[in-house]
């Protein structure tokens, strides 16, 4: 049986996201329910007498947004009481939200707390957010802080960063850099990109005018390949995907991969299609950031297959690939499999037999995070915005010690 677990959107990009991936998951749900006599129990969703509710939270300073989520396509899914609003204030700024609302943690907790109450065993929190949102930003910073179930619930964290190839706005990259010490209190910290996830949209899955919808669809496509596990009753739980990727308290940002993207443009037949996935999984292509997997040293990584695959095949498969590549070479790879096959839930994914997701803990996440600290110098040497967060009560000798602490 499946340890439970607790979804939290926070943000705007957050309860996007989330709303997404409640929808896949209940759809997932209902399609295979059709065609099982004996489901397991999902730890995402459960039942009531009103129906199936979803295990999540939502958060945010706009009240509208949460109003449009109640009327939307999930509505049945999410009980009112842990919708929670802190008013009609967006910010931008995530030292605003995180000073001006001392009176939302309680209620924030107590929603929490409602929902872990109805739970077996609560195993884990899973964060949806921008991380570089002043709401999100603010809200983060107060439920790692206050640990409302314990020290022995995991946060398990999917977020957006700012991407360096763009050039970030600076209140983002102020809001950015004080949250990622907050992710010192986090299990796992899985980083997308939207001009990557974007450039998935438009170029490999052939979608044109690509909007937020499109890109928080393949996220939710990657979060339902990467539970199917748990959510189909062959694992009980969802942090040991985690574990074995994460070699120390300082290394925990993994960066995430799913191939195919639709039914593969080359001819490929069934019985070569799992050795197309191999080959493609960690292709730059396929990586859902900017981080080049082919570059640097993957420290760990992990795959995860589902539909009609041979288990034995596909390990030898994925040994002989990453042998061949240098940044893999002296790199252990966990290979799982899970034989639920891939619903067809999102259109723009077509249909495919089998799907593949990958983790990876790689040493180009470094360079990354220098080439926004990079971004970031130019600005703060004129103080450049600096005021929209003193006027809320932080020092400014904050940011430099949040930038010292990401470039070590």
């Amino acid at each position: 049986m499946g340890l439970d677990q607790i979804i939290i959107g926070i943000g705007g990009a957050g309860i996007r996201i989330t709303e997404s991936v409640l929808s896949l998951l209940h759809n997932e749900y209902l399609l295979t329910k059709d065609n099982s006599n004996s489901l397991p129990k999902n730890p995402f969703l459960y039942e009531t007498k009103a129906g199936l509710k979803a295990r999540a939270v939502l958060f945010d300073t706009d009240t509208d947004r949460l109003d449009a989520v109640m009327k939307g396509p999930i509505k049945s899914l999410i009980d009112p009481s842990t919708c929670m609003s802190l008013g009609r204030f967006g910010t931008s700024v995530f030292s605003k939200t995180r000073y001006s609302i001392q009176d939302f943690k309680e209620p924030s907790s107590e929603s929490i707390r409602k929902i872990a109450e109805g739970s077996d065993k609560v195993e884990s929190l899973v964060l949806f957010n921008s991380s570089y949102g002043g709401t999100s930003a603010g809200i983060l910073h107060g439920i790692l802080n206050e640990k409302v179930l314990g020290d022995k619930v995991k946060y398990i964290n999917f977020s957006l960063l700012p991407s360096p190839s763009i050039s970030c706005g600076m209140l983002e990259l102020l809001n950015f850099l004080p949250t990622f010490q907050l992710l010192e209190s986090v299990s796992a910290h899985v980083y997308f990109d939207n001009e990557r996830l974007f450039e998935i949209a438009s170029t490999q899955m052939g979608i044109k005018n690509a909007k937020f919808k499109h890109i928080n669809n393949i996220i939710a496509q990657y979060f339902g390949a990467i539970t199917s596990d748990i959510r189909y009753g062959t694992e009980s739980s969802l942090f040991n995907t985690f574990t074995p990727l994460i070699p120390d308290q300082h290394r925990k940002i993994l960066i995430p991969s799913y191939a195919p993207f639709g039914v593969p443009e080359e001819e490929v037949n069934p019985q070569q299609i799992c050795a197309y996935l191999g080959e493609k999984i960690f292709q730059p292509s396929n990586t859902l950031n900017s981080v080049n997997l082919q570059h640097g040293d993957v420290i760990s990584c992990s795959v995860k297959f589902r539909g009609n695959v041979n288990p034995i095949e596909m390990t030898v498969i994925m040994k002989e690939i990453m042998a061949e590549t240098r940044s893999f070479s002296n790199t252990n790879i966990n290979t799982s499999f899970c034989e639920f096959k891939p619903k067809d839930v999102f259109e723009e994914f077509g249909s495919s037999p089998v799907d593949a997701v990958g983790l990876a803990n790689s040493s180009e996440i470094g360079r990354v995070l220098r080439q926004l600290i990079k971004t970031f110098d130019i600005p703060w040497a004129k103080r450049g915005y600096i005021y929209h967060h003193t006027w809320e009560g932080m020092e400014e000798g904050g940011f430099i010690e949040e930038r010292q602490s990401l470039e070590d």
